[in-house]
Parts: C-alpha cells; sequence; structure tokens
C-alpha cells in the first residue's frame, strides 16, 4: 500500500498526516516531505503524524534520523505523534523515539 500525506500548517505550525506503509519504497518521499514542510517559510515547528501508519522499516527510521538532522540545523523542532502500537514499539526500542520527542494523543503507552 503506498504511502500518501496531508500537510495543514497553522501559524507556522505544520502536520504532515501520513497514510499507509513507510518502508524503504518510499522512505526518500518522506524525508522530502518533512524537508518540504522545515523550508516553507514562516515554518516553527513540524509534527509528522503517524496514526495512519501501520508499519515502518529501517530504511525509514534512517530517514527519520536525517530529518531530525536537518530540522535540528534549521532551528525547526520535529516532534512523531500519534504512532500505532508496532510503529511505536519500533521507534522505542531502537531509541529513536526519544530522540524525535515522540508524542502521544491518548494512545496507550509503549
Amino acid at each position: 500500500m503506498p504511502a500518501t500525506h496531508t500537510l495543514n500548517t497553522v501559524d507556522g505550525s505544520t502536520v504532515i498526516s501520513v497514510t499507509g506503509e513507510l518502508d524503504a519504497s518510499n522512505a526518500e518521499d518522506m524525508f522530502g516531505w518533512i524537508c518540504e514542510a522545515i523550508d516553507a517559510p514562516g515554518c516553527r515547528r513540524v509534527s509528522l503524524d503517524l496514526g495512519g501508519v501501520p508499519f515502518i522499516d529501517s530504511t525509514v527510521i534512517r530517514y527519520l534520523i536525517h530529518a531530525n538532522a536537518y530540522a535540528h540545523s534549521s532551528d525547526v523542532p520535529l516532534v512523531v505523534s500519534d504512532a500505532q502500537e508496532f510503529v511505536r514499539r519500533v521507534l522505542w526500542t531502537t531509541g529513536v523515539a526519544g530522540v524525535l520527542g515522540m508524542v502521544s494523543s491518548g494512545r496507550a503507552g509503549r
């Protein structure tokens, strides 16, 4: 299932909502969506909403780390929100969740 995304920006805060599986076939696309949001004039924060993503692989983790570095170099906070259980476990197990400031909006903990 190919991943799709929507961007919603309000007052310099952008939410990128992703739906579908993220893996080696589209991780670079995800990275591009994040960088595009960060580079938008007036961007002050980017949140990657993974509520519609049931699966990620190690390629996605690598690109999330690169996206975090890019965001940091641009002085724009990047957070991951609403990850589904499998995705949340992968991000916590690999240590990436803490680096990305992963937040939850009402879903169960790790």
